[in-house]
């Protein structure tokens, strides 16, 4: 056993003595026996690898790394007591010109009972009903066909082709927000101010034209004829309103355009000037 010992210690001693001077032993970092050029290789090569060891540390230092948390956006200051009021005051009047526009339209709308009395107590009894049908079915299709398109023609604006002639948007409110409260109560205001010009050619031809060529004559008025004329004098495109803010008007009082505030020409003498040709197609009445 004593000589097992002596022989093994005997071979570490060799070893050693061996990698102290270089021979049976190639290390990556060794530099003895080795040209000049390959000593550099060697020196570049380990350079290179610490720069690859300090990358990866940085890298997984920064994956480490907590992620900041975002900075909060600035809370609002609270409105102070001025805007509040402010505010409550821009509601109310909105509430009280919606209130308004509403009940001017109602007290239009209720005018066409009175258009059908007068018209009813004017003429032979036995055009009565036909009379106060015609009031009915003025307001029904008057209500269709300025939902569909007469309101579009009389206000709709395109936002890239306006056109100072006639409308083009808008067709059956459907550019309209369904919160647009406004907006519905100003179709609805309008739609009363349709009926009543093509309710006007219905007094004149009273007792005269049957219901079917009065509903036809309704479609084309309230559809074309008076959309045209409301978006010439109360759009802001059109050619003669004093609002255009687009083509400078050359008619009314120094060519600032027409007023017609309350529709003195706008409805009245369209649908007077509607009923005189009917009334001049038909002649003059005959019977007693």
């Amino acid at each position: 056993m004593g000589h097992q010992i002596e022989a093994v210690i005997g071979t570490n001693e060799s070893a050693a003595q061996s990698i102290e001077k270089g021979e049976g032993v190639d290390f990556f970092f060794s530099f003895k026996n080795l040209s000049e050029q390959t000593v550099v290789k060697r020196k570049i090569q380990m350079k290179l690898f610490g720069v690859l060891l300090v990358a990866l540390a940085v890298t997984f230092a920064a994956a480490q790394a907590p992620t900041p948390a975002p900075t909060p956006a600035p809370t609002p200051a609270p409105p102070s007591d001025l805007e509040k009021l402010a505010a409550i005051v821009d509601g109310i009047a909105s509430g009280l010109d919606l209130g308004y526009l509403i009940t001017m339209g109602l007290l239009i709308f209720l005018m066409q009972a009175g258009f059908a009395m007068l018209e009813a107590g004017a003429i032979a009894s036995k055009h009565v009903v036909s009379v106060l049908l015609k009031n009915f079915l003025n307001f029904c299709f008057c209500g269709v066909v300025w939902y569909l398109w007469g309101f579009a023609f009389a206000y709709g604006k395109h936002n890239q082709y306006p056109n100072n002639f006639i409308g083009n948007a808008n067709f059956a409110l459907n550019d309209v927000s369904s919160t647009d409260w406004t907006a519905y109560a100003t179709w609805f205001f309008q739609f009363t101010f349709c009926a009543t010009a093509a309710t006007i050619v219905s007094g004149a031809l009273a007792g005269r034209v049957n219901v079917t060529a009065y509903m036809l004559f309704t479609i084309f008025m309230t559809g074309w004829i008076y959309p045209i004329v409301v978006h010439s004098a109360w759009s802001t495109e059109g050619w003669l309103s004093p609002t255009n803010a687009g083509i400078t008007s050359k008619v009314g009082i120094a060519g600032r355009g027409v007023y017609d505030f309350a529709g003195s020409g706008v409805v009245h003498l369209t649908g007077g000037t509607a009923a005189f040709v009917g009334a001049w197609i038909l002649g003059p009445r005959t019977e007693e």
